[in-house]
């Protein structure tokens, strides 16, 4: 297989011109970051005739590595059997994906440690709010039995049991 064309998109996301992609078998050596990629590839287009929105590795010229989505179909152009390639460079908004699910995990992790705090805080806050209840509640239902300096005990145990939620 060959490049017989290319157009400037090929160029500016490959980085090779229309001239190298042509005249090397070298290239169609290298533009696979992942030959097992190439090679079910291959395998669906000569099964179907064609394979739609597969994403690939790409190795650019600069060695690095791209994501792109392809589209591929066997077509006949004067008698010659060819393959036209559509690829659309997908790496930013992979790794945007990537850093959106980073960011979705951070996120429930505070959410855990929120959770986990405010349940921390129920149950410190579960002892003088009991306390506090219970003691006005007796206050209440006693208030015309309890003698003024007995009153003013309970009032001043009371302050102290709700006090630490107050500082």
């Amino acid at each position: 297989m060959k490049y017989i064309n290319t157009n400037p998109s090929f160029t500016k996301f490959k980085g090779y011109t229309k001239a190298e992609a042509k005249d090397t078998e070298d290239f169609l050596n290298n533009v696979w970051g992942n030959k097992k990629e190439h090679f079910i590839l291959s395998d669906l287009l000569e099964a179907n005739g064609f394979y739609n929105n597969q994403e690939v590795t790409i190795r650019i010229k600069d060695g690095s590595e791209k994501i792109a989505l392809l589209f591929s179909s066997e077509i006949t152009i004067k008698e010659k059997s060819c393959i036209l390639s559509i690829g659309r460079d997908i790496t930013d908004l992979k790794l945007k994906d990537l850093e959106l699910a980073q960011k979705t995990q951070r996120l429930m992790e505070m959410v855990a440690e929120k959770d986990k705090f405010f349940s921390i805080l129920a149950h410190d806050l579960r002892g003088p709010i009991s306390t506090a209840v219970s003691l006005t509640s007796w206050i209440v239902n006693q208030a015309s039995f309890i003698p003024k300096k007995e009153m003013i005990e309970l009032t001043k145990t009371l302050n102290q049991s709700i006090q630490p939620m107050n500082s």
